[in-house]
């Protein structure tokens, strides 16, 4: 099966209220906290242990500056 990417949109990033992550494929997520702050985190393997990278807050870091740093750190 086909990896999905670029599920998100600009529009939907300012929408989103409610807390917890949401995938934009390629292990590109936006967590968004229980205050209502957001963030871009990029998830992924090392020594057999999942790790997670925070890429920035939104939007300071723009949805396309994330796909731009997630394909950098791929």
């Amino acid at each position: 099966m086909a990896r999905v990417l670029n599920r998100l949109s600009d529009v939907a990033v300012r929408a989103k209220k409610r807390p917890g992550y949401v995938a934009d494929g390629g292990n590109l997520y936006l967590r968004v906290a229980p205050g209502g702050t957001k963030g871009f985190i990029f998830r992924f393997s090392m020594e057999g242990r999942i790790r997670y990278a925070g890429l920035g807050p939104y939007p300071t870091v723009s949805l396309v500056k994330a796909r731009e740093e997630a394909e950098r750190c791929r």
